[in-house]
């Protein structure tokens, strides 16, 4: 028995799977299997559900203190999320600080505060009417409210700050701004 070659049209023996006379595949492709989504949509709603499930426990276990030797008895408390010595607070929209025991050791009554950087100097960028400034863990403004943006100290001293104009410079410890 002979066939037609797909391409040349010319009679071929029927158990070759090229022709000889133009080197075409004449056998016979494999039907491929279409694949089903099911299995992909499966796949993917179990890991998203494992991510959530190990997010969750992440959370749990570690934010409120489950393993370890003591529990914390107030959310935003602890050695866990109170690293420095005081941290920036907001009540009724005004920004001050509190102590780890919860007690205002600064007033609310700035527009933004920051962290003190207790490695460096012990100051805290602040803003005051949208100008910002830098304080001393007592209030006192080391630098005056008069920047547009006042970025936390390095440890080198230096702290970027941006004026009105948009023009960047750096403040050194003292408060003292160079180009």
């Amino acid at each position: 028995m002979s066939k037609i070659c797909p391409n040349c049209k010319r009679e071929i023996d029927e158990n070759v799977k090229f022709c000889p006379f133009c080197a075409a595949f004449t056998g016979e492709t494999p039907q491929e299997k279409k694949k089903s989504p099911v299995g992909a949509i499966i796949g993917g709603a179990a890991g998203v559900l494992a991510l959530g499930a190990a997010s969750l426990a992440v959370f749990v276990f570690d934010i409120f203190g489950m393993y370890g030797d003591k529990a914390e008895t107030l959310y935003g408390t602890g050695d866990k999320l109170f690293i420095q010595s005081v941290t920036p607070v907001c009540i009724d929209g005004k920004w001050g600080y509190a102590d780890k025991s919860g007690s205002t050791t600064l007033k609310p009554q700035y527009s933004a505060a920051y962290a003190f950087n207790e490695d460096t100097n012990d100051v805290a960028p602040v803003a005051v009417d949208g100008k910002f400034g830098y304080i001393k863990k007592d209030g006192e403004f080391v630098a005056q409210p008069q920047y547009s943006f006042a970025g936390s100290f390095s440890d080198k001293g230096l702290a970027k700050v941006t004026d009105e104009n948009g023009n960047v410079g750096i403040c050194r410890q003292q408060g003292k701004k160079s180009v």
